[in-house]
């Protein structure tokens, strides 16, 4: 208790603790009493003892990262929200959540840090550029929505497949049968789908996130990318990110993937999203003003989606809106483009000017071009993949 009438400042109360404990000991929150309650035996009355008042939030997060990090904060200490300048260990951390936490960045974000980063910057602002520097966690490649699918394993070079616009590379696997033999074949995911999401800026910012993630898995080139739709988008993205890292890309194959939309990303509302989804996912025409309407529209209906949960299916339904709605921001990739393109659809009257050509601004090499006897939907199925695979096989040539 304070001699007299002074009071207590319970900054200066933490400040002295902290040089005598370990951070992770000092208390979180205090309370002021003018006595200690007893019971009728003169032992401490816990249960009369007030709750300490929380501490007051800090300012508020400024950036994508920083606000994911306040949340996964926030989920890891049971509290309401965490500020950015918050102390992990003032609010009640402690060493047993810090490996809570560490755990939760890597589902959440797909990086590793470890125990000691934490404590070395126990605030969302001192750790926010750890994480951004952190090295990407590729996953165990065995779950069904882990950011880095192993389709098949292999002793030599890999080839990583771009996910397009639900963020699933499920439909890539049909691939390996038509690759030499020795050839892993990795499908890249959306780490949305696992429930990370820091929202990305642009498909640049996207292609850089899937390169980290790709050397996780190998960390030196030459790389082969392979995206259909969307995902050549991300292939592009993500070739020209291994190379502003001083990495070799030996192949960037386009599977009618082109470096326009037919609508600008800006004018695209939920309700188009909404749209594109239903229509991924066989309903094609069926009504919704929202995703959550389409979501729903799934979920009563049939179709390759309908036996994913609700949570799955609004995971699904926020990855197709980001990426419908992503700033096209493409770089120049140094190197040719094989550009796979779906010949039926041009004889159906689809958008002439959805050309391989329009790739020729991004390359400094040729844009190769091979027609495909398909619809742009259909051309990752069977029979349109065995010809792709055979065109691929052949490029990969004896460098396996």
């Amino acid at each position: 208790m304070p001699a007299g009438d002074a009071g207590i400042d319970t900054a200066a109360v933490r400040a002295a603790l902290a040089v005598r404990l370990p951070r992770h000991m000092v208390p979180g929150a205090y309370a002021v009493l003018p006595r200690l309650p007893l019971t009728v035996n003169g032992k401490l009355d816990r249960r009369a003892l007030p709750d300490p008042e929380p501490v007051a939030a800090s300012r508020p997060p400024r950036t994508p990262l920083e606000a994911s990090l306040c949340g996964v904060f926030a989920d890891v200490l049971g509290v309401p929200e965490v500020g950015a300048d918050d102390d992990f260990f003032a609010l009640g951390g402690h060493s047993l959540l810090a490996m809570r936490l560490v755990g939760r960045i890597r589902t959440v974000l797909g990086v590793r840090v470890a125990v000691a980063d934490v404590l070395a910057a126990p605030t969302v602002a001192a750790l926010a550029p750890v994480v951004d520097d952190a090295p990407a966690d590729a996953g165990t490649g065995t779950g069904p929505f882990d950011p880095v699918l192993v389709l098949r394993p292999g002793d030599g070079t890999p080839v990583f497949c771009l996910p397009a616009t639900t963020g699933l590379s499920w439909n890539y696997a049909g691939l390996a049968e038509h690759l030499p033999a020795d050839v892993p074949l990795y499908g890249l995911q959306s780490p949305r789908l696992g429930g990370a999401g820091v929202p990305a800026a642009s498909v640049a910012e996207l292609g850089r996130r899937y390169a980290a993630r790709i050397r996780a898995v190998q960390p030196d080139g030459p790389y082969r990318l392979l995206g259909w739709s969307y995902g050549g988008q991300l292939a592009h993205a993500v070739a020209t990110a291994l190379q502003a890292d001083g990495r070799e890309v030996a192949l960037l194959a386009l599977l009618d993937a082109y470096p326009r939309d037919d609508t600008d990303p800006a004018d695209v509302t939920e309700a188009d999203a909404a749209r594109f989804l239903l229509r991924l996912a066989g309903h094609a025409g069926a009504p919704a003003a929202s995703l959550a309407d389409a979501v729903a529209v799934i979920a009563a209906g049939e179709g390759p989606m309908s036996a994913f949960d609700a949570a799955t299916l609004r995971r699904i339904a926020d990855t197709v809106h980001e990426s419908v709605t992503l700033p096209l921001d493409f770089g120049v990739f140094d190197g040719d483009a094989v550009c796979f393109t779906a010949a039926a659809e041009s004889a159906e009257g689809a958008d002439a000017a959805l050309s391989p050509s329009l790739w020729a601004p991004h390359l400094t090499g040729a844009v190769r071009e091979h027609p495909i006897d398909c619809l742009h939907d259909d051309m990752l199925a069977p029979a349109p993949l065995r010809e792709i695979g055979a065109v691929v096989a052949d490029l990969l040539g004896g460098d396996r």
